[in-house]
């Protein structure tokens, strides 16, 4: 164990005690971040963020990779729909292309069509699976009431559905 905390970088926080132990508290320098999501009114906002974030970042000697980075625009009030994040450009996703954040997907139209489709996906794929196997009509209640509905309530929590869509969902 010795060994592979010799190959670790450590801070050590003289000013803190450890209530149960003698021995210093270590605290190792590697971290792990991941599904940033920055939201502003405007561009200049999102830029002040992105400035101050990135200058965060090369205080503390943090790498990102802004080619993974998503740029969703709503309401665009110019043509340049895109921002410089470190040394690269990233660009605005088209208006019906969705991006995730928390398990939920946004699309900058607002229209859900990605989201609808999930949602399609998942209840039939869980018809499927259900039909193969051998349970109580009181086991699949359960399995919908308790683990597919909720699944696609949060799915669904920016998406709102018409009547026609509800009563699909609910007929299968």
């Amino acid at each position: 164990m010795s060994s592979m905390e010799d190959l670790r970088t450590f801070h050590k926080i003289p000013s803190f005690e450890s209530v149960y132990l003698d021995t210093p508290l270590l605290i190792s320098c590697l971290a792990f971040m991941d599904d940033t999501k920055w939201i502003a009114r405007n561009k200049e906002n999102l830029l002040e963020i992105v400035k101050i974030a990135m200058s965060f970042f090369a205080l503390h000697g943090i790498e990102i990779n802004p080619k993974k980075s998503e740029l969703l625009v709503i309401n665009p009030t110019s043509t340049d729909l895109s921002i410089t994040v470190g040394a690269d450009r990233v660009t605005a996703l088209p208006p019906a292309t969705s991006a995730r954040a928390l398990g939920v997907w946004f699309s900058a139209d607002g229209k859900g069509k990605y989201t609808r489709q999930l949602v399609q996906q998942e209840l039939t794929t869980m018809c499927e699976i259900l039909s193969r196997k051998a349970v109580t009509d009181k086991q699949t209640i359960y399995i919908f009431n308790n683990v597919l509905l909720p699944r696609i309530l949060y799915r669904l929590s920016v998406t709102i559905l018409s009547n026609k869509e509800v009563k699909h969902i609910v007929g299968r």
